[in-house]
């Protein structure tokens, strides 16, 4: 068990020295960087649903059948309802720690879990918040069966 340990310490070590020379790096030729830290990716439904009127980033039947394993998609289950979005300045959302492999295919958000059209969200709108510039934060899933409108991302991002 120590030996595992280690090599989370040194994986751990090995990412922030790479943030940290991302933001050195972009500090020496005057660019914004922002580091977004998800969790363990669930869901992810691409955006090609035609002639439907919801939610059209996700929710894409033909992403379904094909990662359908079972009678049930689980995938499909988070995506109706983990469409909220967690967001935490700097790198302090928990981990699933050891219950990640009784939460991977669970369909509701648990404690480390970020969901991939939560990711793509946070990412389009925190290019047009200059409060994202500079920054790195953690994006995290919850419980809702919308994604967030202009005005709960705003107070998102309020928190950064």
């Amino acid at each position: 068990m120590q030996h595992i340990a280690n090599l989370d310490a040194n994986l751990i070590k090995q990412f922030r020295g790479v943030e940290h020379l991302i933001k050195k790096r972009a500090k020496e030729i005057g660019f914004d960087y922002t580091i977004a830290r998800a969790g363990t990716l669930k869901g992810g439904a691409c955006g090609e649903v035609d002639g439907e009127d919801h939610c059209p980033q996700f929710l894409a039947s033909k992403y379904y059948e094909v990662t359908k394993k079972d009678i049930v998609t689980w995938q499909f289950l988070f995506d109706c309802q983990s469409r909220g979005v967690v967001l935490e300045k700097g790198d302090a959302l928990p981990g699933p720690g050891n219950k990640a492999v009784f939460t991977a295919s669970a369909p509701e958000p648990s404690v480390g879990d970020t969901s991939r059209g939560g990711i793509a969200g946070a990412m389009i709108e925190c290019i047009a918040r200059e409060n994202s510039a500079n920054c790195d934060f953690g994006i995290g899933a919850s419980a809702s069966r919308s994604p967030p409108t202009s005005s709960e991302w705003d107070n998102l991002f309020a928190v950064l």
